[in-house]
């Protein structure tokens, strides 16, 4: 949904989007939203659509800013297809990096959902 939404709406707007269906999402398999992996998530949930904001030009406030200040000091001119280029595999990198801090800071309760099987449909 986040990397759906970069390109029409802003990084606060969306985090305030997908923190209520991350609550959702721990309710409806019965987790609290105090239990590690509920923390998780809700935190990846506020912080991802900022980094993944990184790789679109208009994904987030400050990146015309820093085109607008690269023009300005005689730098090479950075269009908006040119500039996922440039960002898109460090919101990769961030993204990869934000997992495993995430796995390694929060020790989940469980190795697996509980009955998380239930809520997937099974291949046709």
């Amino acid at each position: 949904m986040s990397a759906t939404h970069q390109w029409l709406v802003s990084a606060l707007s969306r985090a305030a989007t997908l923190v209520p269906i991350v609550i959702g999402l721990t309710e409806a398999v019965g987790l609290p939203r105090s239990s590690q992996i509920g923390k998780a998530m809700l935190l990846l949930a506020w912080i991802l659509p900022s980094v993944t904001g990184l790789g679109v030009l208009t994904g987030a406030a400050p990146n015309p800013v820093m085109v607008d200040f690269l023009t300005g000091a005689g730098q090479v001119q950075v269009g908006y297809v040119d500039w996922p280029l440039y960002w898109f595999p460090y919101t990769v990198l961030f993204s990869i990096g934000l997992y495993f801090l995430a796995t390694r800071f929060f020790r989940f309760e469980f190795a697996e959902l509980p009955d998380g099987s239930d809520y997937i449909a099974p291949p046709s």
